[in-house]
């Protein structure tokens, strides 16, 4: 997810001064639809942008136990600090949270395939595809 959240800011007026709010993601917070949730700092990347192998573990990886339709969302937690009429940046209490449309994952198949690596290395191995 390489282009995922990221710090932004809204700029206007007030009270004939400027000033300015700046969002910045501090968590996500993972729903995987078969009661599985897992928390983490950042966002996840591809496995190529994070230099693992295809289908190595990742901070935002999941395994569905069961076959069928789950909704997946993410929950990004920001930050907030504000800035008026000049001054420094001040932080606001608290967090905003802003949550995922979900997005289906279909599981068709579950099994557990023993191989000694995985089948970017061992393409030949049992349960990977030739």
């Amino acid at each position: 997810m390489a282009s995922g959240p990221r710090e932004h800011s809204q700029s206007g007026q007030l009270l004939g001064q400027a000033v300015t709010v700046r969002f910045t993601p501090v968590a996500y917070h993972w729903s995987y639809g078969d009661g599985s949730a897992r928390s983490t700092p950042g966002p996840g990347v591809s496995w190529k942008a994070s230099g693992l192998s295809a289908f190595a573990k990742t901070s935002t990886s999941h395994v569905f136990t069961a076959r069928g339709s789950y909704p997946v969302t993410v929950a990004v937690e920001y930050a907030a600090q504000y800035r008026f009429a000049g001054d420094g940046w001040r932080a606001i209490p608290g967090t905003l949270s802003l949550t995922s449309g979900a997005v289906t994952v279909t599981v068709k198949a579950v099994k557990t395939v023993l191989v000694g690596g995985t089948c970017d290395e061992k393409p030949s191995a049992p349960g990977c595809s030739l």
